[in-house]
């Protein structure tokens, strides 16, 4: 039997980027920490955390001397800022997609604008909504449409 391996197999480009982060900082001899899991794998959250990889639950668990990954699904202001307060070094490993999405959602939010994504794990859609001065529009779709129209 042959067994073929689809040259896309594998990580998204976000989540590649972030483990590859990860490893080269833990080949490198760094004290590495994730906030949460780094990805959603738990075979290679598990390898990384053998290799020295600290997982915590909130950025007063990380203790001084260790270097903060953020992991490829971006977090909120507010932990940059606590990162900040502690003067811990970080390696934003958002992906630069999902950044998009938080530059999106910022634009918005700066216009009084409430903004929603939704996803449908089903059909792998995304459902986007905003609303705007009293009127709400709607875009269901994959995310390409989406985002070439922002």
């Amino acid at each position: 039997m042959e067994i073929r391996l689809a040259k896309t197999a594998g990580f998204c480009f976000g989540v590649n980027r972030a483990v590859e982060l990860t490893y080269n900082l833990l080949d490198g001899g760094h004290k590495v920490a994730t906030l949460g899991p780094l990805i959603h794998n738990p075979q290679a959250v598990a390898d990384m955390e053998r290799r020295g990889a600290l997982v915590a639950d909130t950025v007063d668990d990380i203790p001084a001397g260790y270097e903060v990954i953020i992991r490829s699904h971006g977090v909120p202001r507010s932990i940059y800022d606590t990162l900040e307060q502690r003067a811990l070094v970080y390696h934003d490993a958002t992906c630069p997609f999902v950044k998009k999405i938080h530059r999106i959602a910022r634009h918005f939010f700066q216009k009084r604008c409430f903004f929603s994504c939704m996803r449908d794990n089903r059909y792998l859609k995304s459902l986007f909504l905003y609303f705007c001065h009293r009127q709400a529009d709607a875009i269901y779709t994959d995310g390409a449409f989406f985002y070439d129209q922002m």
